[in-house]
C-alpha cells in the first residue's frame, strides 16, 4: 500500500500514547524509505516529550496535524513549528445522523459517562479506579438532579467499552437514573446520541 500512494496518514489520535510505538517507527521509516509523503492525523502525545525514539520519529513527519494544545505545545520544542498544525479532533467535523433516542432520555438532564477497558482493564471493588468511577457517580446521584447515561465509544472485538460499562452498571442495575446505552449505532449516529440536546456533559477518558 505504502508503494501505490503519494500521501501516508497516520491516523488513530492515541496511538502514541500507550509506550509502546515500535510498530509505528517500523511503519513511518518504511514510508520515508519510499520517499512518501507521511502526514500525523488527529493525534496526541504527552505533556512531556522525554523519549528520543518517540521525538525523532516525530521529526520524520511532512506534516503534523495535533488536536490539542498541550501536545502541540510541547512538540514545538523538538520539531520545526512549520510542519504543526493544530486543529480539533477529526471527529468534531462529522456529521450527526439524527435517529429516535430511547424514551429513557425524555425530560431528563443527563451526564454521559464513557470508560473503556483501557482505563480499567480488571473492574472490580478494590480497583481504585473503578472505585473513584463509582465515587463519581454517587456524587451526581446525591448532589445533583442529573441522570447518567453510560456510552460507548470503542465497540472492537479487542476492546469494547462495554465490557467497563457493564460492570459499571451492575452497581445501579436498579436505579432507573442511571442507563447503559447498548444501541448499535454507527458512528454518525452515536454522535447524535452524545452531543443531542439531553446531554449536559460528557466525561470520556481513554488513557
Amino acid at each position: 500500500e505504502i508503494k501505490n500512494s503519494d500521501i501516508c496518514i497516520s491516523a488513530g489520535g492515541d496511538n502514541y500514547c500507550y509506550k509502546a510505538s515500535e510498530w509505528l517507527y517500523t511503519i513511518d521509516q518504511t514510508v520515508k524509505k519510499e520517499k512518501k509523503k507521511l502526514v500525523l492525523w488527529g493525534a496526541s502525545l504527552y505533556e512531556e516529550l522525554d523519549d528520543v525514539k518517540l521525538i525523532n520519529d516525530m521529526d520524520l513527519f511532512d506534516l503534523l496535524v495535533i488536536r490539542e494544545s498541550i501536545s502541540y505545545n510541547e512538540l514545538k520544542k523538538y520539531i520545526d513549528p512549520n510542519k504543526l498544525l493544530l486543529m480539533p479532533d477529526p471527529a468534531f467535523s462529522l456529521e450527526k445522523e439524527e435517529f429516535e433516542l430511547d424514551d429513557w432520555y425524555k425530560n431528563k438532564k443527563v451526564v454521559g459517562i464513557n470508560l473503556s477497558p483501557i482505563t480499567i482493564p480488571n473492574p472490580k471493588k478494590d480497583d481504585q479506579r473503578f472505585k473513584a468511577v463509582l465515587n463519581l457517580i454517587n456524587y451526581i446521584l446525591e448532589k445533583t438532579n442529573y441522570s447518567i447515561s453510560l456510552i460507548s465509544h470503542v465497540t472492537t472485538e479487542d476492546c469494547n467499552d462495554l465490557d467497563t460499562l457493564t460492570k459499571i452498571y451492575e452497581e445501579y442495575k436498579d436505579n432507573n437514573r442511571v442507563f447503559l446505552e447498548q444501541g448499535n449505532y454507527n458512528c454518525n449516529q452515536i454522535k447524535y446520541n452524545q452531543w443531542n440536546q439531553f446531554f449536559h456533559l460528557i466525561i470520556c477518558q481513554r488513557l
